[in-house]
């Protein structure tokens, strides 16, 4: 507790009856431990103040040992999934090379778990990777228990976050197509699902995540800055069947009048089921359209061909969430909350400029 929360010399801790209730252990144990305590030098007891830190002691020899890896995933979509694997790889990587083991949780398998049941399992933090759901998310802040979001990000919840940069990605791709001449630009919009919220129910809930948000958000920002507001399109999620997504929003590009002449996925997995979507009306990119897809987790391909996009280096920011973890298991709470956001590496692939004459129904 001390740790965790950051107390400092002179900190009040709770009574002996508090923590007896807490712990649910008996009044005898607590005095025990805290009598311990008292001849290492950590507390003190003080006449009227009760029981008190008697030293600072954030940093002082600890080391990660146990972390706790909470998937919102079975672990046959974490192993089958090219950004999670990466994920995975940078955090199994980084845990490694401090020494420390890993236990891995996965919410589709065995639900969400609380902060105390993990932490019963002896984890000295958690990292929590792509669960989006806040009200558990605030249940981490909380509990105090040392814990890194990866690729999910709420400013309102006290954590720490290693995302990828959202808003650089629409903007890096939105200048691009402006430099190839481009002014009516569409975006498909992305969802997540809250496998929080699923637990023990038929479906997990779609829902507008931070990821979604912010690259939303990115593509208005960036479609301001050149004044192109009045020519940005956005093809919303179709609820409740989101996979029908990238369909509709070909249906509607063939309705527009005039048509964006290049259209920005969510992400490259939209390159192919959009090239599909097309096809069936003899069209083609980027001869017809250009398309390119905000984010991936490496160099994208559609029939051998380089897709516009943005790579995430995921092998790093599972990196970076380890040692965001480890920062936070040895300053306690009163370290501020520490947010790294992974910038995108551009790759200019398969659009080009407007087609002459494009745009026309």
């Amino acid at each position: 507790m001390i740790l965790q929360k950051g107390l400092r010399g002179g900190d009040p801790l709770p009574t002996y009856r508090d923590l007896s209730r807490t712990l649910n252990v008996s009044l005898v144990t607590v005095q025990r431990a805290m009598k311990e305590l008292s001849r290492e030098g950590l507390v003190a007891g003080h006449p009227g103040r009760g029981t008190v830190v008697a030293r600072d002691v954030s940093g002082e020899g600890r080391r990660l040992t146990q972390i706790g890896l909470v998937f919102f995933c079975s672990k046959q979509l974490l192993f089958g999934s090219a950004y999670l694997m990466d994920l995975f790889r940078g955090l199994m990587l980084a845990a490694d090379a401090r020494g420390a083991d890993v236990r891995i949780v996965s919410i589709k398998s065995e639900g969400s778990l609380s902060p105390k049941q993990i932490a019963s399992a002896g984890v000295d933090g958690v990292v929590l990777c792509a669960v989006a759901n806040d009200a558990y998310l605030r249940q981490f802040d909380a509990e105090g228990i040392p814990t890194v979001a990866v690729d999910t990000f709420n400013a309102d919840v006290k954590l720490d976050y290693a995302v990828a940069d959202n808003a650089a990605a629409l903007r890096q791709t939105v200048d691009h197509l402006v430099r190839l001449g481009h002014r009516r630009i569409a975006y498909i919009d992305g969802w997540s699902t809250d496998t929080v919220a699923g637990s023990g129910a038929s479906r997990d809930p779609v829902i507008d995540s931070s990821d979604a948000q912010e690259r939303r958000g990115g593509f208005f920002a960036a479609m301001g800055s050149h004044g192109l507001l009045d020519e940005a399109t956005v093809y919303p999620v179709h609820v409740p069947a989101p996979q029908e997504t990238v369909p509709r929003a070909v249906d509607a590009w063939l309705d527009s009048n005039p048509r964006p002449t290049a259209v920005i996925g969510y992400d490259a997995g939209y390159a192919q089921p959009f090239a599909d979507a097309l096809e069936e009306f003899g069209l083609r990119m980027p001869e017809d359209v250009s398309f390119a897809g905000a984010v991936a987790a490496g160099t994208a391909l559609l029939d051998g061909r380089v897709i516009t996009t943005n790579k995430i280096d995921f092998v790093n920011l599972g990196r970076q969430a380890v040692a965001l973890l480890e920062l936070r298991h040895r300053e306690g709470r009163s370290l501020p909350p520490q947010v790294y956001r992974g910038a995108p590496e551009f790759v200019a692939g398969q659009t080009v400029g407007p087609v002459l004459g494009e745009g026309r129904s």
